[in-house]
């Protein structure tokens, strides 16, 4: 019977410790699937401004690559690109940003400047409609899905890997 209790234990606290069965059991990851689509971005709100993209190089979009947790896009002229950890599941936290820097439009720069002041940090993720929403203190981004005809040139940097 001893021996019994102490196999039974060993299996428990084996299974316990492992994080898959913990996630298994309480559902711990997100509840929207960010690659689903990759993403135009459609306007953002800093503060009490709204900046909405027009007539850019490229469609200003994202995707995320959920294996790797990272993202990658484009703001309309420059590529940019960050790391992302889930912290719920509805709340993402967005490190490690970064942009190229070519010349680019004054709207364009300007544009891509205020999206990328305040990228990094928390973000509350969730759906309205086919829409995404990214919301912070000061900043909201509206994505929603990249749709590419025939006709339409594919951002070579927002092609879905997965």
């Amino acid at each position: 019977m001893r021996r019994f209790s102490f196999i039974f234990q060993f299996v428990f606290i084996a299974l316990f410790l492992n994080g898959c069965f913990l996630a298994n059991i309480f559902d711990l990851g997100p509840k929207i699937d960010l690659a689903k689509n990759n993403w135009k971005i459609t306007s953002f709100t800093l503060g009490k401004e709204t900046y909405t993209p027009n007539g850019y190089e490229e469609i200003p979009s994202l995707r995320f690559d959920t294996q790797e947790l990272k993202l990658y896009g484009n703001t309309g002229c420059n590529a940019f690109f960050a790391t992302y950890v889930w912290l719920d599941d509805q709340k993402l936290e967005m490190r490690n940003s970064g942009m190229t820097r070519k010349m680019c439009s004054e709207e364009a720069i300007r544009f891509e400047q205020k999206l990328m002041e305040e990228f990094d940090g928390d973000f509350e993720v969730h759906k309205e409609g086919k829409n995404l929403i990214l919301k912070r203190e000061n900043l909201q981004i509206t994505l929603s899905p990249l749709e590419v005809s025939a006709n339409t040139a594919t951002p070579s940097n927002v092609e879905n890997k997965n």
